[in-house]
C-alpha cells in the first residue's frame, strides 16, 4: 500500500487513481498528519454483460447456426403444427430418437 503526501496526490492525480486500482487502497496524509484512504468502488456489472441487438434472424436460425458452429448439423424443419421447440407438440412415443 503507497503513501502519498496531500501535494503529490493533487499533482499525480492519475498516478494515485492507477495505483489504488492495482493495489486495492492507498493512503494520503494531509500536512496536519490526518490520514485519508483511497479505495477503488467494485463493478457493479460484468465485463461479459453487453447489451443486445434487433435482428431479423429467428429463434430457430440462432439455434440453428449454433448447433452448426459446434459440430451439430442435425436440422429440424419447422411445421405449422410444431412451435418453436424441436419437440414441441409431439406426444410421447412419436418422439424421435
Amino acid at each position: 500500500m503507497r503513501l502519498y503526501t496531500f501535494s503529490d496526490a493533487r499533482q499525480n492525480f492519475a498516478a494515485v487513481l492507477n495505483a489504488a486500482r492495482s493495489e486495492g487502497k492507498v493512503l494520503i496524509r494531509r500536512r496536519d498528519g490526518s490520514l485519508f484512504s483511497l479505495i477503488p468502488e467494485k463493478s457493479l456489472t460484468s465485463p461479459l454483460d453487453i447489451k443486445g441487438i434487433k435482428t431479423k434472424v429467428s429463434t430457430l436460425e440462432a439455434v440453428d447456426i449454433l448447433r452448426e458452429e459446434r459440430g451439430r448439423t442435425r436440422r429440424v424443419e419447422p411445421t405449422p403444427n410444431r412451435a418453436a421447440h424441436p419437440r414441441a407438440g409431439t406426444k410421447k412415443g412419436d418422439q424421435e430418437s
